[in-house]
């Protein structure tokens, strides 16, 4: 039985310091804006900086930014040494969001 999905598959890293900084991006793109790691994909002839702008913030400070929709299961990722990976797939039309 022949079986075919369609994926994109895309990476996301949390940099940190020993002071407390994590280096975050503010992403320009209007279908998920927001302040998250840097991460993703490069389009062929794509700048690196295309995206959004990076900077370094106290992650006590996290919180007081336009974040997407879930990422604190995403930071969870992160922060919990029992996690290691977080997907999102769609089921019936319908997203879910899964830590492991």
């Amino acid at each position: 039985m022949a079986r075919r999905e369609t994926v994109v598959l895309t990476n996301m890293c949390m940099v940190y310091d020993n002071q407390g900084n994590i280096l975050v991006e503010d992403r320009l793109d209007p279908d998920w804006p927001g302040v998250t790691f840097p991460g993703g994909h490069v389009e062929p002839g794509e700048s690196f900086t295309q995206e959004g702008k990076a900077f370094w913030i106290k992650r006590s400070e996290l919180e007081n930014y336009r974040l997407p929709v879930n990422f604190d299961q995403m930071i969870q990722v992160f922060e919990d040494e029992r996690l290691g990976e977080h997907y999102v797939h769609v089921v019936d039309g319908q997203v879910v969001r899964e830590l492991l």
